[in-house]
Formats: C-alpha cells, structure tokens, sequence
C-alpha cells in the first residue's frame, strides 16, 4: 500500500512543508467560501418571492445549521480514524462504511418525522404560523432526501482525513453549479417544469447534496485505501470507536451553538442597532472563519496521519507550520478588515449608528485574528490525535465562564455591546492560551 504524503519526514525542508499546508488547506477555503456564495444565491433568487419567502427560507436555513450539527459526531469520527489509518499505511474502508452506515441512521428521523420535527422547533420560538408554514415547504424535500445529504457529508470526511480536499473543492463546485441552475428552473418554473416557489428552492438543495455523491464515488472506488468495497463492511468494535471519537464534537457544536445563540440574544439587549451592527460584522468575519476552519482540518489530517504512523515529530513540525501559515494568512486578513472597516459596513448600511457599531466590532475581530488562528489549528490537532473530549471541555467552559457569564453581570450595570463584545476578546485570549498549554505540556508534541 502507497505511503501517504502527509507524513512528515525529519528532512523534509520547510518550503515543502509549506506546500503541504497550502495543499491541504486552500480546497477547503475555497469550498467553504462556494459553500456561502451558495447560501447568499439561494436566498437572493427566493427574494423577488417577497418578504415571507425570505424570511421562511432564512428561519430553515438556520434550523439546517443545527441539523448539520448532529452530523459532526459522524464527520469527526471518520475524519480522525481514516486520517490515522492512512498513516499507519491500513486500509479505512472500514471507517467508510460505517461513517455511511451512521449518516443513514442518524438522518432517517428527519426523513420519517422532519414535519413534526420542525413544527415543534419553531413553535418553541413563537414563530409566525405563514412563516413557520414557508419554512416547512423549503425543508421537506431537503429532509425526504437527507440520508443522501449525510452520506455526501461523510464521504465528504473521509477525503478530508485522506488528504485530497481537491475532491472536496470538485464536488462542492459540482453541488454549487446543480443547486443553482435547479433553483432557477424550480423556484420560477423554467425549462418547462412547473413553478413550485420556496418548495423548488428546498428542492434545488436536496436534489444538488444528492447527486453530489456522484463526484465522490469515481474517486473513492478506485482508492484501495478508503474503499468499501474491500475488507469488512462492519465491525461493532470499529464503530463503538468511531462514536467514542466522534460523539464529543457532536456534543460539543450543539451546545456551542446553543451557546453562540444566547451571545447573540446578550449583543441585542443593547438595542437593534446595535444588533444590526453585530450582524453585519458577522458576516463580514465569515471570511476569516471559513479560513480559520480550513487550517483547523488541515491540522486535524496533519496530525490524525502522522499519530497513525507512530511520527511524533511529524505532529510537531506540520501543525508548527499549519499554525505559522494560518497565524500569517489571518492577522493580515484582521489586519485589512481593521483597514476597510468603514467602506465594509457602509457597503451594507447608510445609518451612522449602525456602521459605528459594525466598525467597532470589526476592530475588535481584526485583534482577535492571531487568537482565533491558534484557536482553530490546536483544536483541529488535539482531535486529529483522537483527544477529542479536550476541546469539547476548553471551548464550552471559556465560552460560558469567561465570555457568557460575565457578559450577562456587567450588562446589568452597563448596557453597551462592548461588554459582550469585550468579553469575546478576553475568551479569545484564555481559550488560545488553553491550548497552547494542553498542547504543549499536556499532550507534549
């Protein structure tokens, strides 16, 4: 079997290290940025439908956000265990099939029982009933076909822990593309089929997320190393240790979302403006997080591949690069943010008030760039090595002890978005500094 080239060698010279990063690491910047350019078409062709389409749509596509959240126990599990196989030079068909397996299993009650489902869900929330009605048409089709979704989702995985992400970046060109031209033709009913509206919307996504599978297959039969099709198809032992590993980060994205959600209700305690001011600023960050995420997969093959070869060395240099890279490619990305502050927030605002607050807030996200890029390169390493209940711990207890709780004490004395938004710098500081420490003295790499 082929040695993976993701493991680290002690002569291998530092520019090459380098390529490797940027190798593992630009597919999926540029497939995370495909993927928000996906969302942002998608709601400007349902726009023309008029304000309850955007706001049915939008409600879903949040709603989608905490789906996908499930999905990370399965996608971290077989990320990690391919990543560690492939490095001890072993065959991961085995972590393929079952990442399949638990994909199918963890969607069927959103096939079965999605209606039920998100009627209650929004209900909790005192949404609308046409609102919560729109919501519904747009999902339907997108949980009818799910299962498929899930797989796309693990397959997705499973090239992530090989290391080709340009298999990734293909097949969310592909799913880009179909998601689309099938939005154009079902939402307004062109090309002869029947006009179905935000349905045809829900539809455009399923349809595009399934027939992505069809990138990923040519790619992954002719690979002996990830195949299914070769060696066992099930191994209760195998799977008990997928869900070990990979059970934490589910846990983990559904309560920091849970969290993130009640940071994002403290910022409006201080007024809409100030809101509208955050909320702009988010998606200005977006950038940088797409980024940060890449280098944190990165690290998480670095690592995963180079634990499985028994490289310790190799742990150490590669994230020591991926670390140098992300620390360089995000401060300058926080660096220009700084710098375009004002023209970014008046890009989507004319109201001083609001463009202040988005400025502010930028300033405070552009400081925070070189924590975050330590942030996201530990943690994607510290799993990589299969540690994964470290950053379910480091990330919940920084974010509630230090930005969430104080936050909810001061903004009773003073009723300004800095003091959220001060507290996220502080969390920032003590999270990056959490693992620096683990890292270092912990896990000794």
């Amino acid at each position: 079997m082929s040695s993976e080239r993701f493991v680290i060698k002690e002569e291998t010279p530092k520019g090459v290290l380098i390529k490797k990063v940027l190798t593992l690491s630009v597919p999926i910047i540029l497939s995370n940025l495909l993927y928000t350019v996906q969302n942002f078409i998608s709601l400007l062709l349902v726009a023309p439908l008029g304000s309850l389409a955007i706001a049915g749509v939008g409600f879903a596509t949040t709603l989608l956000w905490l789906v996908y959240a499930t999905m990370a126990t399965v996608y971290t599990g077989v990320n990690v265990l391919v990543a560690q196989a492939v490095g001890a030079n072993k065959r991961a068909g085995i972590y393929t099939s079952l990442g399949v397996i638990l994909s199918i299993f963890f969607a069927l009650p959103l096939t079965l029982w999605g209606d039920e489902l998100i009627r209650f869900f929004l209900s909790l929330f005192g949404t609308p009933k046409e609102v919560l009605e729109t919501a519904v048409g747009y999902l339907k089709p997108i949980f009818l076909l799910m299962p498929f979704a899930f797989v796309t989702n693990s397959l997705n995985a499973v090239f992530n822990g090989l290391g080709k992400t340009k298999v990734v970046f293909y097949a969310t060109i592909f799913t880009t593309a179909v998601n689309i031209f099938l939005a154009l033709v079902l939402i307004y009913g062109n090309l002869g089929f029947p006009a179905l509206g935000v349905k045809g919307a829900g539809w455009a996504v399923a349809l595009a997320e399934t027939l992505a599978l069809g990138v990923y297959l040519p790619f992954l039969l002719k690979d002996e190393r990830i195949t299914p099709l070769s060696g066992e198809f099930f191994n209760l032992k195998e799977l008990l240790k997928l869900l070990k590993v990979g059970l934490p980060t589910g846990i983990e994205r559904l309560v920091m979302s849970f969290s993130y959600n009640t940071f994002v209700g403290l910022v409006a305690l201080c007024g809409t403006k100030a809101l509208a001011g955050f909320q702009i600023g988010l998606r200005i960050e977006s950038v940088s997080f797409t980024i940060g995420m890449a280098f944190a997969f990165a690290s998480t093959t670095f690592a995963g591949q180079n634990f499985g070869a028994k490289n310790p060395h190799g742990i150490k240099v590669g994230i020591k690069t991926t670390l140098a890279v992300a620390l360089i490619l995000m401060t300058s990305l926080g660096v220009l943010m700084a710098l375009l502050s004002h023209p970014l927030a008046n890009f989507f605002t004319d109201d001083p008030e609001v463009v202040s607050y988005t400025v502010k807030y930028l300033y405070i996200v552009a400081f925070s760039q070189p924590l975050m890029a330590i942030i996201f390169v530990l943690s994607g390493a510290i799993r990589g090595v299969g540690k994964t209940k470290i950053p379910l711990i480091v990330n919940i207890a920084n974010f509630w002890l230090v930005r969430l709780i104080p936050s909810m004490v001061l903004l009773k004395l003073f009723k300004t978005p800095l003091v959220p938004w001060g507290a996220m710098i502080a969390e920032n500081l003590t999270r990056s500094l959490s693992y620096l420490y683990i890292y270092k003295r912990v896990l000794k790499f």
